[in-house]
Order: C-alpha cells, then structure tokens, then sequence
C-alpha cells in the first residue's frame, strides 16, 4: 500500500512539473512555417509589366474681319480702311512608354491589419559599376496568398508601390540639361 501511494504522488507530482517543448507562439509539428507575423520575411516574386500610350492632335483656326469708316464731322482726317486676318494652328504630340520589372526582393511583414491582410515592405540597393539602383515595394498580402516556402507574387499585393530609382553617370546622362530646359521654357 505504501508503494501505491508512493507512486501516484510521484506521478501526481510530475504532472505539476511537466512543461511542452511548444510555446502559444511555436507552431504543431503538422502545420507548415509560412510567415504570419510581424517581423517575418517573405520572398516577393516581382514581375511587373505598364505600357502608356498617348496621341493629341489639336487644330484652330480664327478669322478676324474688321472696317473702319471714314470719319464724319471734325474727324474727317480718319480714312477708309479694313483689315481681314486668318489665324491657323495645327499641333500633333505623341508618347509611348513602356516598363517591366522582373526581380525577386525580400520583404518584412510589417503590420497586421484588423481583417487579416499583412502590409510588407522591402527595399533592395544594388551598385554595379557606380550605378545605384534602389529598389523598394510595399502592399498588402492575404495570408493565404503567401506560399508554403514564403514566395508571394507581386500580382497579389493590393496597394502595391514599385518604386525604381536610379542614379550614376548613365542616369544623369538621361535627364535634360540646364540649357535645354531653359529653351523648352522659352518656347
């Protein structure tokens, strides 16, 4: 007798002293390890394709006929005269642009929103021969659009921004001088 109640106050007391190896914030052994939380990384898959397209053609035209009498009374030094003018214009203007993006970027979940969804962002800067190339994005991901290896493409961020900046001597090459600017200002 005195050995069953040995035992069941060992076992007793070892229930007191248990403790999981799995905290509320480790997930079971049967689910996958998909990032949820703030401060988890996801791999954004970019593939990024805008095409603009624009035509303006434009035409006036303005007729002007004016006359003058001659002139009466102590204005009769006024002589006869007309004036008729035609005033045409005609303007054409044409652009096109078009862009893709096709990169791979890691991003941090940096917020939970209260429906679920989770805000990610990302930059990325790469100098490659004194060329600076900064990369960022930013949106809003359903968690069920994030796969089971971290990998969300691009085409599910809602409010997504792909921002592409760029600068070095080729960059700078690109953009218009102070002469030029100052002409197109003046015509």
């Amino acid at each position: 007798m005195d050995k069953l109640i040995v035992i069941i106050l060992t076992l007793i007391n070892l229930n007191l002293y248990a403790a999981s190896l799995w905290n509320d914030e480790n997930q079971n052994l049967f689910s996958n390890s998909t990032a949820r939380r703030v401060g988890d990384i996801v791999l954004i898959r970019i593939n990024e394709q805008s095409s603009i397209s624009k035509t303006s053609k434009i035409e006036a035209k303005e007729e002007e006929d004016h006359s003058i009498e001659t002139g009466k009374g102590f204005l009769k030094f006024i002589p006869l005269g007309s004036h008729k003018g035609t005033t045409k214009w005609k303007g054409d203007g044409k652009m096109n642009d078009s862009n893709s993006v096709s990169a791979y970027l890691s991003a941090v979940i940096v917020s939970k929103l209260p429906n679920g969804n989770l805000l990610v962002e990302g930059k990325k800067e790469i100098v490659i021969n004194g060329e600076k190339q900064l990369l960022i994005i930013r949106g809003e991901v359903r968690p069920q659009d994030i796969s089971s290896d971290n990998i969300v493409d691009s085409k599910y961020l809602a409010n997504s921004q792909v921002i592409i900046k760029g600068s070095g001597s080729i960059s700078s090459t690109q953009k218009k001088g102070l002469v030029s600017k100052i002409l197109q200002f003046l015509l």
